[in-house]
C-alpha cells in the first residue's frame, strides 16, 4: 500500500505508523493471559499500519484538491477487508470480522443517505469519495467494537463543527460560504 501514484503527497510511513499504534493499543487486547501476542494481532497492526499510511494520503489530497480518488480508495478498502480477513482466519476471529464488514456497509450506507438527501437539497457537501471512506473507517473501527465505530464516525462531524466555528469567529469564512471557499 504505497503512495507512488500520489504524486506530490509525502506519505511516509513515519507519519501513520504511530496514530495505528496507539489505536491498536487501546482498543484490542495486547496479548493472551500468558503475555505473547498473536499472531492475528500482528497482521491486524500490520493492517492498521498500512491503511493509517492510505489515509494520511487521502487527507493530503483531500485537503488540496477536495476528491479522494478511486486509485487508492479501492486498493485501500481492499487491502483493509483482506487483512482483517487473514488476522481473523489466523485466531478465528470471524464475529469480529463479521462485525467489521457489517460496520463498513451501515457506515457506507449511513452517508449514502446524507450525500443523497445533501444533493437533493442543491449541495454536493458530502461525495461519494466520502462515502468510501466513510465504508474504510467503519470497517476498520469494526475491528475493534461498535462503540468505537459510532465514537469516529461521530468525531467527524464534531470536528468539522469546531473547525467551521473557529473559520468563523476569525472571519477566514462567512455564514454564507461553505468550507472549501476559505480565504487564505
Amino acid at each position: 500500500m504505497g503512495c507512488s501514484s500520489a504524486g506530490r503527497y509525502l506519505c511516509g510511513p513515519d507519519l501513520a505508523l504511530p496514530c495505528s499504534a496507539g489505536g491498536y493499543q487501546v482498543g484490542f487486547d495486547p496479548g493472551s493471559a500468558d503475555g505473547t501476542i498473536g499472531a492475528g494481532q500482528i497482521l491486524a497492526l500490520l493492517t492498521f499500519a498500512a491503511i493509517a499510511v492510505a489515509c494520511v494520503c487521502l487527507a493530503a489530497m483531500d485537503l488540496d484538491v477536495h476528491r479522494l480518488p478511486d486509485r487508492i480508495m479501492w486498493p485501500t478498502m481492499g487491502a483493509l477487508i483482506v487483512g482483517l480477513f487473514v488476522a481473523a482466519a489466523s485466531e478465528g476471529l470471524w464475529g469480529i470480522f463479521g462485525r467489521v464488514l457489517v460496520t463498513g456497509l451501515v457506515c457506507g450506507i449511513g452517508y449514502l443517505v446524507i450525500s443523497l438527501v445533501s444533493l437533493a437539497r442543491g449541495s454536493l457537501a458530502l461525495g461519494l469519495g466520502d462515502v468510501k471512506l466513510a465504508m474504510v473507517l467503519g470497517a476498520g473501527l469494526g475491528w475493534f467494537g461498535w462503540q468505537s465505530v459510532m465514537v469516529g464516525m461521530y468525531s467527524g462531524f464534531l470536528v468539522g463543527g469546531l473547525v467551521a466555528a473557529m473559520l468563523l469567529v476569525t472571519g477566514k469564512i462567512r455564514l454564507e460560504a461553505s468550507l472549501p471557499s476559505v480565504r487564505r
